[in-house]
């Protein structure tokens, strides 16, 4: 009987795992959205749901936790992953600013501006308070591009420039200004638009480690299955 049984689950198990990601594209885009369902939608079984969002959850706090265990640089590899995770398939245009100590740790992340797909108001004052407020001595601007592309804008550049000249009057040091979007991370610091020098071409893409994330849906489904 238990031969006849698994099969029959397995296809049940698949049927489910193909249904999810119809509804949610790509893994990363499931991740990143499964938290904002306050349903299941028509279709998609309930506790295969609310499971993923336990582990979405998990998985946010995991990258968060390795982010916060030391410095944080602009260039490491767990804040990438981070940003990543959280900013590369918002529809909207998100602009965060990362409050750092005096050792480079972080103080807190801070959404400080919310917009469209293409457009975002920026309080430079508001980021001055919140640091003055932190007492952070540091921070990393971080914004994201839901078009796809990682060519930072004649507006990017000019709200890094006034960013930064209002935080060294308060002696703030702005560290980098990464955007992100789908195919990956640029900085303006290595693109040298933080010390005026002109950009000579874009870094190389960073491709988010999407082996841990595949892994991870291929097991829960064989788990799923077995329920």
């Amino acid at each position: 009987m238990a031969q006849i049984i698994r099969p029959i689950v397995k296809k049940q198990a698949e049927a489910e795992a193909e249904r999810i990601l119809a509804k949610f594209i790509t893994i990363r885009q499931l991740f990143q959205e499964i938290g904002h369902q306050k349903k299941a939608a028509d279709g998609l079984h309930a506790e295969a749901i609310e499971y993923l969002k336990i582990v979405a959850r998990s998985f946010n706090y995991a990258l968060e936790q390795e982010l916060v265990s030391g410095p944080v640089l602009s260039s490491s590899t767990a804040l990438h992953d981070y940003l990543f995770h959280n900013l590369s398939s918002s529809k909207k245009e998100l602009f965060r600013v990362l409050f750092l100590d005096t050792k480079n740790r972080l103080i807190e992340d801070k959404l400080m501006g919310i917009g469209t797909v293409n457009r975002i108001q920026v309080h430079v004052r508001e980021i001055i308070r919140e640091a003055l407020e932190l007492k952070a001595t540091a921070v990393i601007l971080v914004h994201n591009h839901p078009c796809g592309d990682l060519s930072p804008s004649s507006s990017d550049i000019a709200l890094t420039r006034k960013i930064v000249d209002l935080c060294q009057s308060f002696d703030v040091d702005v560290l980098d200004h990464l955007i992100v979007a789908k195919s990956g991370i640029a900085s303006m610091r290595s693109l040298g638009l933080l010390d005026g020098r002109e950009m000579s071409r874009l870094p190389k893409s960073l491709t988010f480690k999407r082996s841990f994330l595949t892994n991870f849906l291929g097991s829960f489904f064989k788990t799923f299955g077995k329920a």
